[in-house]
């Protein structure tokens, strides 16, 4: 049983993603993969309920994981809680290969706002995250919420000016999902600023 979406890995190789809506309990064929030695389970907590039948609501895996029937033990746990703490440990290195090869990840970059610009009263401003999938944004160390391009409902997030400085602005997004960024190339990717909110039109076909 998965609380509430969970990435399985298998020596390191992605297998498949488990969304709890969709199956509550799942299960692994490692039959073709007899010489496997390290088994990987990246959950999410993605909020609770509040109120109603379902307020005792564990994350995690509440029923823990078993192979062959057996429950499996000895489990190496560690968490990840996006907070300025644990954000301040990433390190981050230039990417080499596939930008896509090796999800989830945290990926950063930087957008210049010039002194000129500044002075003029930079208003507010939207990121459009909907070629990014899935994951969470972070400008100049503030968290500006998840993204959803599928879901929703925004695909687009705010960013107040009081976060953004004269000089150069980082940018960190945490992607969890395959993406295809629009103007990809290589090794690099571009994510774009607009001046009006975006949401996920669930009514069409």
């Amino acid at each position: 049983m998965v609380s509430d979406r969970a990435h399985v890995y298998l020596d390191m190789k992605f297998l498949k993603t488990v969304y709890r809506p969709n199956v509550a309990e799942f299960v692994v064929d490692l039959s073709p993969f007899p010489d496997s030695e390290r088994l990987d389970i990246i959950v999410e907590n993605m909020g609770r309920v509040n109120a109603g039948a379902y307020l005792n609501d564990p994350k995690g895996l509440p029923k823990g994981v078993q192979l062959d029937g057996v429950d499996m033990q000895n489990w190496g746990h560690s968490k990840f809680e996006f907070d300025k703490e644990d954000m301040g440990k990433l390190e981050f290195e230039e990417i080499v290969d596939d930008l896509t090869g090796e999800l989830p990840a945290f990926f950063r970059g930087s957008f210049e706002i010039t002194g000129d610009q500044f002075a003029q009263n930079v208003g507010g401003t939207y990121i459009n995250c909907e070629k990014l999938n899935r994951g969470v944004l972070w400008i100049n160390g503030n968290n500006m919420g998840r993204f959803w391009s599928e879901l929703g409902p925004q695909i687009t997030l705010y960013v107040p000016n009081e976060f953004l400085v004269a000089g150069d602005n980082e940018v960190v997004v945490f992607v969890s999902d395959d993406f295809e960024a629009a103007d990809s190339s290589g090794n690099e990717f571009t994510m774009e600023s607009v001046d009006a909110p975006s949401f996920v039109n669930k009514n069409k076909e």
